[in-house]
């Protein structure tokens, strides 16, 4: 499982920044947090490569999201079974 921090940073036009928050605050592998003018704190959890590069690439489609900056990733190794 992998954990990254980021800031979403919006668009000027606020309606399309409340449309990118709606739709990032709709997606099950990201928790909001707070937003200070045109940047929004979020979590993202996810549990492959796969998924990261799938929510990055939704995050980056979303009219009202200017850039997507990454500030923190940690990854969680599952233990094996065997021993």
């Amino acid at each position: 499982m992998a954990v990254s921090g980021l800031v979403i940073v919006l668009a000027d036009d606020a309606s399309a920044r409340s449309d990118a928050v709606r739709s990032i605050e709709a997606h099950p592998s990201l928790d909001v947090g707070p937003l200070h003018d045109r940047r929004l704190a979020v979590v993202m959890e996810t549990a492959s490569g796969d998924a990261d590069q799938a929510v990055w690439e939704f995050l980056n489609s979303l009219p009202g999201v200017e850039l997507v900056e990454l500030v923190f990733v940690g990854v969680e190794q599952e233990e094996s079974s065997c021993r």
